[in-house]
């Protein structure tokens, strides 16, 4: 839906001068949404969208009453619903006709339902600009909304941002930690809660600036430390059953899926028995393909 702002104090352009559609949203190695989900999703899956805008720009100029050499510009924004963060693309000043808009998004500060918009703001005034011309850079003139569900089993574990040390949960100078039901019936939002620690600093910094690199890199290993816990609970886990059929979303789902996906070609009994004679050949093998696939 595209909206306007009203009764801000400036003129804005009539809604006619941009027409947009949806998004064109893509992930992991090029897999489509789908109806407004992706249905394989997880969270070494990087998400890409692709934005097209057809703007007349002179008629947005004239009817906010921009001067000569005004500029208005166009940027994307997010919001994730289980991480609760946020991030935007590279602003990009805006051309008469078609305008393409792009954003990688990291699948590792990503969950839930992804919060898309797309806003054309002011740029810059320009000269003789009129009296009531929007005059402060980044005023909003228009924006678009859309979003796409995150359907991986990954979406649904739920993350708290907390106090350790305030809360009792964790040790108090740790980072991240995984709380994991014992029981494979239950639902993933349910069985699984990964809390991050708002007293540490890296988590501050991945919390208030997720686009930073550093603030990147800890997503990234987070996500993959995550999956690692994951796998070692099923791979010991004694009630797990690969000839059972566990429903979708639940925590036996979820143990299976992983274990295809970054330990292929072998039975459960197979990888239990290889994990109980050298764990750490198990944990190198998987590191070689969960942090390899989320480059």
């Amino acid at each position: 839906m595209s909206t306007a702002p009203v009764s801000l104090g400036f003129l804005q352009p009539d809604q006619s001068r941009l027409i947009a559609v949806e998004p064109e949203v893509t992930y992991g190695h090029g897999l489509a949404v789908v109806q407004g989900r992706a249905m394989e999703w997880d969270y070494h899956a990087r998400v890409r969208v692709e934005w097209s805008i057809t703007v007349d720009l002179a008629g947005i100029l004239s009817d906010c009453g921009l001067g000569d050499g005004a500029r208005v510009d166009a940027v994307i924004s997010w919001h994730s619903t289980w991480t609760n963060l946020r991030g935007a693309g590279t602003i990009a000043a805006l051309v008469d006709g078609r305008n393409n808009l792009g954003i990688d998004i990291p699948g590792e500060v990503l969950g839930g339902t992804l919060n898309l918009t797309v806003t054309v703001t002011l740029g810059e005034a320009g000269l003789g600009a009129a009296v009531l011309a929007p005059r402060r850079p980044g005023s909003p003139l228009w924006s678009l909304r859309s979003s796409v569900v995150l359907e991986g089993a990954a979406a649904r574990m739920p993350v708290m941002a907390v106090d350790f040390a305030a809360t009792g949960r964790g040790r108090e100078h740790g980072v991240w930690l995984l709380e994991c039901d014992h029981d494979l019936t239950a639902s993933v939002a349910g069985a699984l809660l990964l809390y991050l620690n708002t007293a540490h600093s890296d988590v501050q910094s991945l919390l208030n600036r997720p686009a930073d690199p550093a603030a990147g890199a800890l997503a990234r290993f987070i996500a993959y430390d995550v999956t690692r816990q994951l796998v070692v609970r099923a791979l010991q886990h004694d009630e797990l059953d690969e000839r059972h059929r566990y429903d979708e979303g639940t925590l036996g789902d979820l143990f299976l899926t992983l274990l295809v996906t970054h330990l292929p070609g072998r039975t459960l009994d197979h990888l239990q028995r290889e994990y109980e004679d050298d764990p750490g050949e198990i944990e190198a093998e998987l590191l070689a393909r969960a942090w390899g696939s989320g480059r």
